[in-house]
């Protein structure tokens, strides 16, 4: 599986936990929006039966900037729940990558899936392959096979050597040319962040639509 098919897979299993969850905590919003805007209308509604007809006027503009102030509150906080939800999705996300991280048998796949992918996005060659501190007692057998299916793929000639020193990183790689002057972040956090944008519109679609 590609690595971004794995998150992609990790984010729908989270939305079709968290969707039902949201549309409860939007409707208690939009209730209780509904609520304060019709205790404000009903407030207004004495006040103006209690003054004379030439105050009626600057009662109706206190009224209608009154709730407009109502009215723009509870926009903002179904947009604040809104935004809430979103960042727990994002959380829950990311403690499914670190839990994924620490499981060797689900994890060495999908990091060899990373690094395979940078070093194909670099043409192959002679590459560098920074890794955490945990990832880098990985085998040169393993780049070896890597390097062979980069080969294989692209018909360059490729050789990937682990780099003296380690990145910080819940996981993934990054791999480098050996001059420096190019590399490819295929790390977790560098993943997330590349679709992070489009995770919240896909989010914010799936919850609130």
């Amino acid at each position: 599986m590609q690595g971004a098919a794995v998150l992609d897979k990790m984010k729908e299993e989270i939305l079709s936990g968290a969707k039902a969850r949201a549309e409860k905590i939007i409707s208690e919003a939009k209730k209780e929006a509904d609520e304060l805007i019709k205790a404000a209308e009903e407030k207004a509604k004495k006040i103006e039966e209690n003054i004379l007809v030439e105050g009626k006027k600057e009662a109706e503009t206190h009224k209608q900037r009154e709730l407009g102030k109502i009215r723009l509150k509870s926009r903002m906080n179904i947009l604040s729940k809104k935004e809430e939800l979103i960042n727990e999705v994002f959380n829950e996300l990311w403690r499914r990558i670190v839990e994924l991280s620490t499981d060797k048998d689900r994890y060495l796949p999908l990091l060899k899936e990373f690094i395979f992918e940078a070093a194909l996005g670099l043409n192959g060659g002679e590459l560098k392959v920074f890794l955490n501190e945990r990832d880098s007692k990985v085998s040169e057998s393993i780049l070896e096979e890597i390097a062979t299916e980069v080969e294989k793929k692209i018909g360059n000639k490729t050789n990937l050597q682990l780099a003296n020193s380690t990145i910080k990183t819940q996981g993934g790689a990054i791999v480098e040319t050996l001059d420096g002057r190019m590399l490819i972040n295929n790390t977790f956090e560098a993943r997330l962040e590349r679709f992070r944008r489009n995770l919240r519109v896909d989010i914010a679609n799936i919850l609130f639509k």
